[in-house]
């Protein structure tokens, strides 16, 4: 099967991502050349923030551990049109992408490739030491018998489970996959927009983050990022009602 045969089959344009976030991070003894970087891919943003960020540290002195308080810059590139934001920090050694409209991967594809192309001509012995992919989706629902309309049967009945008690102002559940090539950590629950208030509202959480957190050359960024994208759109699928994602298409 063709790739967009089957991106086009994932698309959910009616989807509740609230927020979509591809995160690298790198090995803090490398050679980060953000400002090189941002240079030659300035142009596809609107504009560019310098963001200060106060950075506490400790020394040595006179025999004695001091506070010591620095400023670094981190970089944020913002495009409005495409509501999407990518940010360089030094005091985080990373770089990641936010976006509030994810559809499908042509949010981060064109971009990441300029990204990728960069770093291979100007840093090509760069490696990750961490990617994540990760989608946090909200989903309206009016009440409690409504979960099992949203969610799968497995994952309604645990969040049904959690409802049970008495007097509960927050419900989240939390599972950790180990896999072969990748990891998943997924949270879903009634977050309660009303919080620390008793529940009264259940509009529901699931929030899937894909990940590896071994060494990734940048040569293999493109296939990684594949395996993480596919990884989570398994487990959302497997985690909600299948009547209900027919709406979400």
């Amino acid at each position: 099967m063709r790739e967009a045969e089957t991106i086009g089959e994932r698309t959910l344009l009616n989807n509740c991502v609230r927020q979509f976030i591809l995160r690298f991070d790198l090995f803090p003894s490398g050679d980060f050349r953000f400002e090189e970087i941002i240079n030659r891919i300035a142009a596809r943003f609107d504009r560019t923030e310098k963001r200060i960020v106060n950075v506490i540290g400790f020394q040595l002195k006179d025999g004695k551990s001091e506070a010591a308080k620095t400023e670094e810059v981190d970089y944020v590139l913002i495009s409005d049109v495409n509501n999407l934001s990518l940010t360089f920090s030094k005091t985080q050694i990373a770089f990641w992408l936010e976006s509030k409209q994810y559809r499908d991967n042509s949010v981060y594809k064109e971009l990441f490739i300029e990204i990728r192309n960069v770093y291979s001509l100007l840093l090509p012995e760069t490696k990750t030491r961490r990617i994540g992919m990760r989608f946090i989706n909200d989903f309206k629902c009016d009440s409690k018998r409504e979960i099992k309309k949203i969610l799968g049967a497995k994952t309604a009945s645990i969040v049904l489970g959690m409802l049970g008690g008495d007097s509960l102002s927050r419900v989240i559940a939390q599972e950790e996959y180990n896999l072969a090539d990748k990891k998943v950590r997924v949270q879903y629950g009634v977050p309660n927009k009303y919080y620390p208030s008793v529940i009264s509202n259940f509009d529901l959480l699931l929030d899937i983050d894909s990940y590896v957190d071994q060494p990734v050359s940048v040569s293999d960024w493109t296939d990684t990022l594949s395996v993480l994208n596919h990884a989570a759109y398994e487990l959302f699928v497997r985690s909600m009602n299948a009547e209900y994602l027919v709406r979400l298409k």
